[in-house]
């Protein structure tokens, strides 16, 4: 499904030559955190879809169709790959593209939370309500719960700190995302978000993510995007090669002397 990246090694295989080349490394791995640490990542969905309250789910229908509609509720699920990352996450959010929603209340209420199944499972589709029932995890990752379905355009939902534990958990695999309508009506007109969603595209679900974060052996999943480092953070760099380089030169000076 993806392809296996190169670990970073750790940090006790690193001999410095010279006290002073150690602290001109540590100087240097300073200013490659400092630039992390500002970083914010979009990842586009990996896959997306929905399951309708019979249990069914088609493999290559990506529509993620949320709420009542017609003879059938349906929960929506997208998933996110996080195989090539690692470190630590300050704020995240869900940005969902909402073509057309509707409802007979000015809000409706719904829950964003982890999948109770394995993703292979959930993303080969079928029959049977099992995977349905399991699009209903928790806990809750969002904490305000009420949008107007009738909003077009992009969504956004804050998540909160049981989702960072989340995703900083789940680092180096696929994580899946549950999104279900809680505020339904028995016997009520449609109630429902993301209409038209049949032909959608990677893009149209994205999970931003703010924090120290680093791709680890590979380019980053999906289209991220991470800020270019501060002309700064490049002089702080250079100058810890410059520390190690002056470290080295003096260090095979007195070897020859």
């Amino acid at each position: 499904m993806h392809k296996k990246c190169i670990k970073l090694q750790p940090m006790t295989t690193i001999r410095p030559l010279h006290l002073l080349s150690r602290v001109a490394a540590t100087f240097a791995l300073s200013a490659v955190l400092a630039t992390a640490a500002q970083a914010q990542l979009t990842l586009n969905s990996y896959d997306r879809g929905h399951y309708d309250s019979s249990g069914n789910h088609t493999a290559s229908n990506t529509s993620y169709l949320a709420g009542d509609f017609g003879t059938e509720i349906y929960r929506s699920f997208f998933v996110f790959n996080l195989t090539d990352l690692a470190g630590s996450l300050t704020s995240a959010k869900l940005r969902i593209n909402n073509p057309f929603g509707s409802s007979p209340d000015a809000n409706e209420s719904v829950t964003i939370a982890s999948v109770g199944v394995s993703i292979p499972t959930l993303l080969a589709g079928g029959t049977g309500t099992s995977i349905y029932n399991a699009l209903d995890d928790s806990p809750n990752f969002i904490s305000s719960t009420q949008r107007n379905p009738a909003t077009t355009g992009f969504l956004e939902f804050t998540l909160n700190n049981s989702f960072l534990n989340y995703a900083e958990t789940n680092f180096g695999n696929l994580i899946a995302l549950s999104f279900r309508v809680t505020s339904i009506q028995p016997n009520s007109p449609d109630e429902f978000f993301f209409g038209n969603t049949g032909n959608s595209v990677a893009s149209d679900v994205q999970l931003v993510l703010d924090g120290s974060i680093l791709a680890i052996g590979c380019p980053l999943p999906e289209e991220a995007n991470v800020p270019v480092p501060e002309p700064s953070t490049y002089g702080l760099i250079g100058a810890g090669v410059l520390l190690a380089g002056v470290a080295l030169r003096r260090r095979l000076a007195a070897r020859k002397a």
